[in-house]
C-alpha cells in the first residue's frame, strides 16, 4: 500500500541510492552473487538449524555456505558499530581540547594559533567568513531537515507496507477454506443436476428384456437341430454308432473342453472348427469315422456306413449351445449396468477430499514464508510503535540541526554545543541503525530475488524448504502446487493436476459408470456366441455319405430292396434336419435383429452417457481453476518485493546518509561557536600577535609611526570593537571581562 506519493519516493531512493550502495558492498569477497548460493543456504539453515549460525565468524568466506552469508551480515553490523565508536573517540578528544582552555594550547599547534584548541576565537573573523559560516549552517540544516523528513516518510511508508504484507498473508492463509467452499459448492451443483440426467441414460441401458425371447428361440432351435442330427446319424449307422476316429491313419479322440481332436502324441491337435470329413478311406488331412463290423442289406453284405458329418455337426451344435448367453447374463446387462446416483455422488465427494491434500501443502508452504518474515513482522508489525519511534529518532536529528541555527542567531555557545551533542547522538544512533537494519534489509532483498514471479521455475526457491537442499526431498504435491497454481509455470495447470488428476484421469475415475464400452463388448459376444449358419449343401454331405457314393461303402446296392428302404429312412431324417435347420436360421435372424436394435440403443446410451460424464468432469475441472491461488501468491509477493523491500532499502540508505551528514555539520559547529564568541565581544588571548583583517579595520584604532631604528611598527588592535552594552551580564560575560583586563596588563 502506498501512502500518497510515498511509494514513488521509496522506489526512487531504492533505485537511485540503495541499489548502488548494495552493489558497492564487498559481497563477492564472501559469496557469489545470486540467491541459489549462500543466501539460500543461510535461509535454509535459519529455518531448520538456526543454532549452527551462532558458531559463524566474520572470517568465514566459503562460498555457498551459510556462514559466508552470516559473516557478511556481521561485517555490516560491525561497520554500524565501529564507525560511531571511532567518531565518539574523536569527538571526545576534540571536546577535551576545546574545553581544556589555555592548558590545552598544545592542541592548537597545528593551526599555528594560540587559541585554536580553546574556546576563544582563534583569529579575528571577517564578515565574509561569517557569512560563509551562516550559509553553511543554514544549508546543512536544510539538508539534514530534508533528509530527516524523507526518512520519516520512508519509515511511515515501510510501516504501511508491513501492514499490507501482514494483511495479504492473513488473506492468503484463509484462501484454502474459501477455495474448499467454492469447490464443495460446485460439487453440490453438479450433484443436484444428476437426478434429472441419470434416468434418461439408464432408460437407454434397459434392453435385456427384449433379448431373452430371441435367445430362447435360438437355443430351442439348436437343441432341435442337434436332436435331428443325432437321429440322422442313428439312421445312417444302422448297426450302432461308429466309434473309430482316425486322422491320417492315427487314432484320435475329441476333447470337449478344448474342442480339439487329438492323439496320444501331443504333436497332433486338430481344432473342431478346422476339421473336415474324408470322402475316401485312404484320404489324408481329414477325419475318417469307421465301423469294424459289416452290415447286411437283404442278401448283400457290406461295410457299415458311418456319418462323419453328423458327428461333426452334432459336436459343433453342442459347442454353440454352450456358447449361448444365459438368461442371467442377459438380464445382468441391465441390472448391473445402470448408473447409481448415490455411487456417482460418492465418487464426486472423493475428489473434494483429495483437494484437502493440496490445501494442507498450501498452508504449510505459506507458513514457511510467514516464518521467514517473522523477524520483520515482530520488529515492524506494530505500526503505532514504529511511527512513534521514527518520529523520535528523525525529530531528534532535525532538532539537533535546528539548535545550531538558533545558536548562531542568538550567539549562544550553549545552543551550539547542545546541537553538537545531539548530533553526536544522532550520528551514533543512525550508524547503529544502519548496521542493525542490515540484518533485515539485505536478507529481505535476497529473499525477494529468490521468490519466483509468475511463469518462472519455482524449483530453485522451493529447494530452500528441504532440510538438505535436495530437490528429491521435495513434496511432489508442493512442487505441482507451485507450478500449476501459485507461480503457474504450467499455464494450463489445474488444482486437480496438483493432486494427480488430469482430465483424462478424471474420466478414468468415472470409467466404472461408463458401461457402454463393456456393454458393446458383451453384445458383440452375444452376437458371436449365437451366430451360426448351417448350409444345406454342407449338411447334405451326411446324406451323400449314407448312400456310400463317395466313400464306396455301399456301391452296387442301389437296386437292392433293403437298400431302397434304408435310403428312404435316411431321406426322411434328412428332411427333419433340413426343417429344423430352417427353423434355426429364422430364430438366428430374429436374434440378430434384436441384437442390432440393442446395439443401436446402446449407441444412443453411449452418447448420452458420454455427455453426462463429460459434463460432470468439465464442471469439476472448472471448479479446480487455481488462478485465484496465483493472484493470492502475487498479492503477497507484490507488497513484499515491490513495496516493502524498496521502502526498507530507502529507510536503510537514509540511515547511512544522515549519519554521514553530521560530519560536515560537526566542523561547521566548531567554527560557528568561535564566530558566536567573537560576536559576543570575546576575542583571542593575545591581541598583539594577530593581523587585523581589512574588513574589520574600520572599527579599530589605526596608527603607524617610524622608530629610530627605521623599522615599521605593526598595526595592532588597541582596543576591542565597540559593542552595545547589555542591561544584564551573565556570569560568562563577567569571566570574559576579567580575562580582558588581565590581557591588558
Amino acid at each position: 500500500m502506498s501512502v500518497g506519493p510515498l511509494g514513488v519516493l521509496s522506489d526512487g531512493f531504492s533505485s537511485a541510492l540503495a541499489q548502488p550502495l548494495k552493489s558497492s558492498l564487498p559481497t563477492q569477497s564472501f559469496f557469489a552473487p545470486g540467491y541459489t548460493g549462500s543466501p539460500r543456504k543461510f535461509l535454509n539453515t535459519l529455518i531448520y538449524r538456526s543454532s549452527e549460525l551462532s558458531s559463524c565468524s566474520i572470517q568465514a568466506k566459503q562460498d555457498g555456505s551459510a556462514c559466508a552469508y552470516m559473516a557478511f551480515l556481521l561485517l555490516m553490523v560491525m561497520i554500524g558499530v565501529v564507525v560511531p565508536v571511532v567518531t565518539t573517540l574523536y569527538c571526545c578528544g576534540f571536546c577535551i581540547g576545546r574545553f581544556g582552555g589555555e592548558r590545552m594550547q598544545c592542541c592548537g599547534a597545528a593551526c599555528k594559533q594560540p587559541n585554536c584548541g580553546g574556546m576563544r576565537p582563534s583569529t579575528e573573523y571577517g564578515k565574509k567568513e561569517t557569512r560563509c559560516c551562516v550559509c553553511a549552517v543554514l544549508f546543512l540544516f536544510l539538508i539534514i531537515l530534508t533528509t530527516a523528513l524523507l526518512g520519516f516518510l520512508s519509515t511511515y511508508q515501510m510501516s504501511a507496507d508491513v501492514q499490507s504484507v501482514i494483511a495479504a498473508m492473513e488473506s492468503t492463509l484463509s484462501l484454502p477454506n474459501s477455495l474448499s467452499r467454492e469447490i464443495n459448492s460446485s460439487v453440490v451443483n453438479i450433484s443436484l443436476g444428476l437426478p434429472s440426467q441419470v434416468p434418461l441414460v439408464n432408460s437407454k441401458l434397459d434392453f435385456s428384456s427384449s433379448l431373452v425371447a430371441p435367445r430362447d428361440s435360438v437355443s430351442s432351435a439348436l437343441k432341435q437341430l442337434a436332436k435331428n442330427f443325432t437321429s440322422l446319424q442313428s439312421d445312417v449307422e444302422i448297426q450302432g454308432q461308429c466309434q473309430t476316429l482316425r486322422f491320417n491313419g492315427t487314432s484320435v479322440t475329441y476333447d470337449q473342453t478344448s474342442r480339439n481332436f487329438q492323439s496320444s502324441s501331443p504333436a497332433l491337435v486338430v481344432p473342431l472348427n478346422d476339421i473336415m470329413c474324408c470322402s475316401q478311406e485312404n484320404q489324408h488331412g481329414c477325419l475318417l469315422l469307421s465301423h469294424s463290423g459289416n452290415c447286411h442289406f437283404g442278401n448283400s453284405t457290406s461295410m457299415c456306413p458311418c456319418c462323419c458329418t453328423c458327428l461333426i455337426q452334432g459336436l459343433k451344435i453342442q459347442a454353440a449351445i454352450s456358447d449361448l448367453p444365459t438368461v442371467a447374463s442377459i438380464n445382468a446387462l441391465s441390472s448391473d449396468n445402470s448408473i447409481s446416483i448415490a455411487k456417482l455422488n460418492s465418487t464426486l465427494m472423493n475428489f473434494t477430499s483429495l483437494v484437502q491434500n493440496a490445501m494442507v501443502q498450501y498452508t504449510q508452504y505459506f507458513d514457511l514464508i510467514d516464518a521467514a518474515l517473522r523477524p520483520v513482522k515482530s520488529s515492524l508489525g506494530n505500526q503505532a510503535g514504529v511511527i512513534a519511534g521514527s518520529v523520535s529518532i528523525w525529530a531528534l536529528t532535525a532538532v539537533a540541526a535546528g539548535l545550531a541555527v538558533f545558536g548562531f542567531v542568538m550567539s549562544r555557545t550553549s545552543l551550539w554545543w547542545t546541537s553538537y551533542a545531539c548530533g553526536w547522538v544522532s550520528n551514533f544512533l543512525f550508524f547503529v541503525l544502519f548496521g542493525v537494519s542490515s540484518l533485515v534489509v539485505i536478507p529481505f532483498g535476497d529473499i525477494c530475488s529468490g521468490l519466483p514471479l509468475t511463469s518462472q521455475d519455482p524449483l530453485p526457491w522451493l529447494v530452500t524448504f528441504t532440510k538438505d537442499l535436495n530437490a528429491q526431498e521435495l513434496n511432489p504435491i508442493l512442487l505441482r502446487l507451485n507450478q500449476d497454481c501459485l507461480v503457474r509455470s504450467n499455464p494450463t495447470g489445474q488444482l486437480w493436476q496438483v493432486v494427480g488428476y488430469s482430465r483424462q484421469s478424471m474420466l478414468e475415475a468415472f470409467a466404472p459408470f461408463n458401461f457402454t464400452t463393456r456393454l458393446s463388448s458383451s453384445l458383440r459376444q452375444l452376437e458371436l456366441g449365437s451366430s451360426y449358419t448351417y448350409w444345406k449343401q454342407e449338411v447334405n454331405a451326411s446324406l451323400t455319405t449314407a448312400r456310400g457314393l463317395s466313400e464306396g461303402y455301399l456301391s452296387g446296392m442301389s437296386g437292392n430292396t433293403a437298400y431302397t428302404s434304408y435310403e428312404s429312412s435316411i431321406s426322411a431324417s434328412w428332411n427333419r434336419v433340413s426343417s429344423s435347420l430352417d427353423h434355426f436360421n429364422s430364430a438366428q435372424a430374429a436374434w440378430e435383429t434384436k441384437v442390432a436394435e440393442a446395439k443401436g440403443q446402446l449407441q444412443q446410451a453411449s452418447s448420452q452417457l458420454g455427455v453426462l460424464l463429460g459434463s460432470v468432469v468439465d464442471e469439476l475441472t472448472a471448479s479446480g481453476n487455481c488462478s485465484i491461488m496465483n493472484e493470492a501468491y502475487m498479492a503477497v509477493r507484490s507488497p513484499m518485493c515491490l513495496h516493502l523491500s524498496k521502502s526498507l532499502d530507502s529507510m536503510w540508505v537514509l540511515f547511512f546518509i544522515l549519519a554521514l551528514e553530521w560530519y560536515p555539520m560537526f566542523l561547521v559547529i566548531c567554527r560557528g561557536v568561535k564566530h558566536s564568541q567573537q560576536r559576543r565581544g570575546i576575542s583571542k588571548v593575545d591581541p598583539s600577535t594577530q593581523i587585523i583583517p581589512t574588513d574589520i579595520a574600520e572599527v579599530k584604532d589605526e596608527g603607524s609611526k617610524e622608530g629610530e631604528d627605521g623599522k615599521e611598527s605593526v598595526q595592532v588592535v588597541t582596543e576591542e570593537a565597540p559593542r552595545k552594552k547589555k542591561k544584564k551580564k551573565s556570569k560568562e560575560d563577567g569571566d570574559e571581562a576579567m580575562a580582558r583586563k588581565r590581557a591588558a596588563k
